[in-house]
């Protein structure tokens, strides 16, 4: 429910403050370690961020459009979690839910920065 309730505020942040108007869809990514050692707690990462979309749409979305998760697997590697957060800005997210491991979080957070994508984590 908290989860829920900041996943809602930070997509109503971003999508008040730059979304693309004419988008049919706010997309918004989630990223952790989905495999490896630590997939467990990506894997709850991801439920976490599921359960929080499906909230969202089944309330109608965000100023009327459907929000649609994408993932990426950092595997709590810095290289990898840079990669995973150049697809996640390529593909349009306006906000992500992640990174786990302060070694993938800390590198990929200097490219949403960059990209003025909002990151929570």
């Amino acid at each position: 429910m908290v989860r829920s309730k900041l996943l809602f505020m930070g997509v109503i942040t971003v999508t008040a403050f730059g979304a693309h108007a004419a988008a049919a869809e706010v997309l918004i990514g989630v990223a952790g370690p989905m495999t490896g050692t630590n997939a467990w707690f990506g894997e709850q990462m991801e439920r976490g961020a599921a359960l929080g979309v499906a909230d969202l749409n089944a309330a109608g979305g965000v100023l009327g459009q459907q929000v649609q998760l994408i993932t990426v697997d950092d595997f709590c590697d810095s290289e990898q979690a840079v990669a995973a957060a150049r697809k996640l800005v390529s593909d349009g997210v306006i906000f992500v839910v992640g990174h786990y491991c302060s070694a993938a979080s800390i590198p990929a957070s200097e490219v949403y920065h960059a990209a003025g994508v909002l990151m929570i984590t």
